[in-house]
């Protein structure tokens, strides 16, 4: 028997939920960005740019809904060891209320 995890019908949505423009390490400027994710299909990205949270709700039309958002990383601090070794979180946080926009790693 197979079982759905979501209802076999409804409005469905694609999605990424953490992505990186040019404003932080990504390669492309964010309406690039935009363009490519709607071409592949999605409808709705979060931009999770390091360490800054930015309101692109500019980007918004009746197909596509930006994601307020950024990263914030926490890392171990250890003299001597090389960053690639050291552990590390990435944390995302994300709003849909531009008025919310709370930076906490400031």
């Amino acid at each position: 028997m197979k079982k759905y995890l979501l209802p076999e019908t409804g409005n469905f949505y694609k999605a990424n939920l953490h992505t990186h423009t040019n404003i932080s390490d990504g390669v492309l400027p964010i309406e690039q960005v935009k363009a490519d994710y709607k071409n592949h299909g999605y409808a709705v990205v979060a931009f999770t740019d390091h360490d800054i949270m930015i309101d692109h709700s500019y980007l918004a039309d009746e197909d596509f809904l930006p994601l307020i958002g950024y990263e914030m990383e926490v890392n171990e601090e250890v003299a001597g060891i090389p960053w690639w070794e050291l552990k590390t979180c990435h944390l995302c946080f994300s709003t849909l209320d531009p008025s919310n926009m709370k930076q906490v790693c400031f």
